[in-house]
């Protein structure tokens, strides 16, 4: 099915909160929509969304947070479609790292109340489509596998840097469920290699970390986009031993600019890395350094970038977006 060029819908948007990978997929959507984003982390916030339901269309929520819950349901009792894309948190249970809101409880509860409101919902990978039908309880029919995309960008540099980075926010929970603490301890088994771990840290994470780790880590904190796809062009490796990853973005965004990735067959990641990159079991620290070490042999191959390239173009996520909402809106 092709989009239909001739319908332009008004698409009210609830967000918490605007990460880069949520900022692209509005800007797809706006080359032929009407995308009105309503921040609702407030009660007037909340207010304004169910007053924008008026002149809507269709509701688009990014993640199915119990936070959309009123928004999402005076949408229905109003008659207008919900499409729900997902992608972590809001559909994932794992105990062990205390992580997910389908871990059970009133959470659960919630958050199966929310994704019931939805006439479709995109998965940005296959293992969140798993999630999203067996934990979720979302009919599979329902359940689209629409992965993230990403533009081709420059071509990658061929000469690398002794450089292994890795790009994430870190808190108590996140240093662990990232396996920030596992790079920050390779990191002093591999003493001639630069470690830089990008993003945010809490100060407790961040004394965690620098504890663990050699001195030929760096924690440069936040850096600008220009600043990242530099590091990102000339870094030989990218490192991010997960416990669990919804999809990768900065991993696939790594290996678009050239990184060979080390990482972990959890989550989603088989299915962005796939034969492009080295595997690592979690905590194995040695084992991961011997990985890095070998991935600096692969450093300046073409295989990553062509895997992103092949698998993950950016048209083919905004084409499938733009059939789902067609899916939405017929069903009415």
């Amino acid at each position: 099915m092709r989009p239909d060029v001739n319908r332009r819908y008004r698409i009210v948007a609830p967000t918490l909160g605007m990460a880069s990978f949520i900022e692209s997929d509005f800007a797809l959507l706006r080359e032929r929509h009407e995308v009105r984003e309503v921040p609702v982390a407030t009660v007037a916030g909340q207010v304004r969304a169910l007053l924008a339901l008026a002149s809507a269309d269709l509701v688009l929520l990014w993640f199915g947070s119990t936070r959309f819950l009123p928004v999402a349901l005076a949408a229905r009792l109003m008659g207008r479609p919900v499409v729900i894309i997902t992608g972590g948190y809001d559909v994932v249970s794992e105990p062990g790292i205390a992580y997910g809101n389908m871990r059970g409880g009133l959470p659960r509860l919630l958050g199966r109340a929310v994704f019931r409101t939805a006439a479709a919902v995109a998965c940005i990978s296959e293992a969140i489509r798993h999630d999203v039908v067996t934990l979720a309880r979302v009919p599979e029919r329902q359940a689209h596998l629409i992965p993230l995309g990403f533009p081709a960008g420059p071509e990658p540099l061929k000469r690398r840097e002794p450089i292994v980075l890795t790009v994430a926010f870190g808190d108590e929970s996140s240093i662990h469920r990232k396996g920030l603490m596992d790079v920050a301890r390779a990191s002093r088994l591999l003493p001639d290699l630069r470690f830089v771990m990008v993003g945010r840290f809490t100060d407790p994470a961040r004394r965690l970390v620098v504890e663990a780790g050699g001195s030929n880590l760096e924690l440069p904190g936040y850096v600008s986009n220009d600043r990242l796809a530099e590091l990102m062009q000339s870094a030989a490796v990218y490192y991010q031993p997960s416990l669990h990853e919804g999809f990768g973005c900065s991993v696939a965004e790594a290996m678009l600019a050239g990184c060979v990735p080390v990482v972990t067959r959890r989550g989603s990641l088989p299915e962005v890395v796939g034969d492009a990159g080295l595997y690592v079991e979690p905590r194995d620290v040695s084992g991961q350094a011997v990985a890095v070490r070998a991935a600096l042999d692969r450093a300046g191959s073409e295989h990553p970038r062509r895997r992103i390239l092949a698998h993950f173009p950016v048209d083919r996520r905004c084409h499938r977006l733009l059939q789902l909402l067609d899916y939405a809106m017929e069903g009415q």
